[in-house]
């Protein structure tokens, strides 16, 4: 759902750039919104309803479909016609190893909060309701790491104290990647904006120029 509301954003953005030829505004507008739906996802419960981490998980969408391509926009228009495959190619290079990054690092940030709050919270339902802990082997807690669906098993003390553990962990994840948008967001703000060149003749004969020497 969210990679849906990405693309129909990326395609609204793209035509408003075509249409106005302004792009600067675009990822200030989709980094402040999804800064806006980083912060509402850190003050998620166990209890929240479906349809309000769906607005959520919409901000987000947004936010990165307005942002990501129009910075595409952005750097093949400040770069020779001879240069746009280098370009164009460098920053899917580097959004890759950005993605794979940041998939590292906020994996082991949520893993170490989980393995932190997990033994808390367990230690809490324990220590307040003992009779919620009988049955419950240090087998069957470890592996709710790979099988989630073991939870339903516990009791209800225990299973919510297991899903606060989970949500106190994604509240770290969220409250951790709000200064990377935002700082995003300040970077945003120096972007230099210069003419579209698409519609220029003499940008249109570059690109052939530059063309025919590749093929040459």
């Amino acid at each position: 759902f969210p990679v849906t509301i990405l693309g129909s954003m990326s395609i609204f953005s793209g035509k408003q750039i075509s249409k106005h030829g302004h792009y600067k505004r675009f990822p200030i507008a989709g980094l402040t919104i999804m800064s806006i739906g980083l912060g509402f996802m850190s003050t998620l419960t166990a209890s929240t309803p479906f349809w309000q981490l769906a607005i959520y998980a919409i901000l987000i969408g947004m936010g990165l479909g307005l942002s990501m391509q129009t910075i595409v926009i952005a750097l093949q228009n400040a770069v020779k016609p001879s240069e746009l495959g280098i370009a164009t190619s460098s920053n899917t290079f580097f959004r890759s190893i950005g993605s794979t990054i940041g998939v590292a690092v906020f994996g082991a940030i949520y893993g170490s909060r989980l393995a932190h709050y997990m033994p808390e919270q367990i230690a809490l339902v324990a220590k307040k309701t003992p009779a919620a802990m009988a049955n419950v082997t240090p087998e069957k807690l470890a592996s709710i790491r790979n099988n989630t669906s073991v939870i339903k098993t516990f009791a209800p003390e225990l299973q919510e104290g297991i899903y606060n553990a989970f949500v106190h962990s994604f509240h770290i994840v969220f409250i951790s990647a709000l200064p990377v948008t935002l700082l995003g967001l300040v970077l945003a703000f120096f972007l230099r904006e210069t003419p579209l060149r698409s519609n220029d003749p003499a940008f249109k004969q570059a690109q052939e120029d530059a063309a025919g020497e590749a093929i040459g």
